[in-house]
């Protein structure tokens, strides 16, 4: 189901040229665009979504705050603030209110916006309601979070009507409702999926997926990668072999992979590692910079009102003369005679009468048509 989020995320995007940025700054290639605009390549589209997000959040907060500037100084104190590590619950009490302040200043200031800009409305859109489904349903499966999860499929459910997913149209709702009634009808069920039943949780932090990724990523992976059944199926003693041993060989892979570092980067979700973060990092500051040179989406393209050329008051003042208005020129139908306001009465046809005329069908008379018509008639019966 992200996938088809992400799709639909993808979309809505296409028409704004954002992704041609992303091959304008090579972040991505020609062809591997595709696939994060289809959403088929689940990584790249949700990185790349990920970033479009980052940037465009970043440049919102930098012109709320050029509009604000004392918003700047509360910041800045805020982060003194909280790099302090010896903070009492009032002084974090305070620090909360302080933040709520900015974060509401913000949101005010971004809905005054969209009302004065489609533009800006759009990409608004885009940072406020329609991305936070897809980062809210891929938290919920990584943190195993149920009523989160609930939460980002139904918000989701309006995106497969708008974009025309038919069978997500038709089988969503019902999915949700089955959901909503496991407390109901399947108690114990309901108190494991609340545990983070419903998702595979691995050794590394953050990295929950759904019973059937996980099926891919650990039962098939060996089967699929380099070396794996692929190009050895016509061999039936190859394909009993590694039915027999590549569990077995799945696990000694993994164990060398930890073995090495069981603490570090390989017990977190690749999306958190060191040095993940910081190629996402170099890649927003591009794509910020690159549109700050050419053009910035979040330009007002509000239309400005011309005002009208007044005259000086001395001229007003002046009296007015009538404005002559010129003869309405003679009708070209002059001559005709006037409409009659009395409907003509019927009259009578003057064409002549032939009584003793015989009565003919196709030039026919009626015997012969008759004896016709029961002959190719009589040819058809059985």
């Amino acid at each position: 189901m992200e996938k088809i989020v992400l799709a639909c995320l993808g979309t809505y995007l296409e028409p704004s040229g954002i992704f041609g940025v992303l091959v304008e700054t090579e972040c991505y290639g020609t062809d591997v665009i595709k696939t994060v605009i289809s959403g088929s390549h689940y990584s790249r589209a949700h990185t790349a979504h990920s970033i479009i997000h980052e940037v465009l959040t970043s440049m919102m907060f930098e012109a709320f705050l050029s509009k604000f500037p004392e918003r700047l100084t509360e910041l800045d104190a805020l982060q003194v603030n909280c790099q302090s590590k010896e903070l009492t619950s009032e002084e974090w009490n305070t620090t909360k209110e302080r933040a709520d302040s900015i974060q509401a200043a913000f949101q005010d200031y971004l809905k005054e916006r969209a009302s004065l800009s489609q533009s800006f409305d759009y990409w608004k859109t885009y940072v406020s309601d329609l991305f936070p489904i897809i980062r809210d349903l891929t938290n919920s499966l990584r943190s195993g979070d149920w009523i989160l999860y609930l939460s980002a499929i139904e918000r989701a459910t309006s995106l497969f009507f708008f974009f025309g997913r038919t069978n997500y149209c038709r089988w969503t709702p019902l999915f949700l409702q089955d959901c909503y009634q496991l407390k109901d009808k399947f108690p114990l069920l309901y108190d494991s999926y609340m545990n983070g039943g419903f998702v595979v949780n691995t050794t590394k932090k953050g990295s929950g997926v759904p019973f059937d990724q996980a099926l891919e990523q650990c039962y098939n992976r060996p089967a699929k990668v380099s070396g794996g059944i692929i190009g050895v199926t016509r061999k039936k003693e190859a394909v009993a072999l590694w039915g027999i041993i590549k569990h077995k060989k799945d696990q000694y892979v993994e164990l060398l992979e930890m073995k090495g570092d069981v603490g570090g980067e390989l017990s977190l979700h690749h999306a958190f590692n060191p040095s993940t973060a910081t190629k996402i990092v170099m890649m927003v500051q591009d794509i910020e910079e690159y549109l700050q040179k050419v053009c910035s989406p979040l330009q007002d393209q509000v239309p400005t009102l011309t005002q009208k050329h007044r005259r000086p008051s001395a001229a007003a003042d002046l009296p007015k003369k009538r404005k002559q208005t010129s003869r309405a020129p003679p009708s070209k139908h002059a001559n005709l005679p006037p409409v009659a306001t009395v409907a003509p009465s019927p009259q009578t046809s003057t064409a002549p009468l032939h009584h003793d005329a015989p009565v003919n069908i196709h030039n026919r008379s009626v015997e012969e048509f008759q004896r016709i018509y029961h002959g190719v008639v009589a040819t058809h019966r059985y």
